[in-house]
């Protein structure tokens, strides 16, 4: 049995295709979503919807548990956030812990 992946952005453009391929060739995908649609979406493609946001590291870690590979296809838009950029420092960074 293949190893599960992880992917943000699944229900976008780009991650969509990807999650389309993986799961065509029989890999496991857990895809991160942040509505009910999304995962909705998702389940459709073959996928394991987990609820969560890019911004939210503990949501993250979480999901990636278990993951032998992360695909990152997830934008940020500061518009859809009130224009309010993460300080992302390499302390908050999960696999930094």
């Amino acid at each position: 049995m293949s190893e599960t992946v992880f992917v943000t952005g699944g229900t976008g453009f780009l991650g969509g295709a990807l999650v389309r391929k993986l799961v065509a060739f029989g890999r496991p995908v857990r895809a991160l979503t942040r509505s009910d649609e999304g995962a909705r979406s998702l389940r459709e493609l073959g996928a394991d919807p987990v609820r969560g946001d890019v911004l939210d590291l503990g949501t993250l870690r979480d999901a990636m548990r278990g993951c032998a590979v992360v695909y990152h296809a997830a934008g940020f838009n500061a518009l859809l956030r009130g224009n309010v950029v993460p300080d992302a420092t390499p302390q908050q960074h999960p696999a930094t812990e």
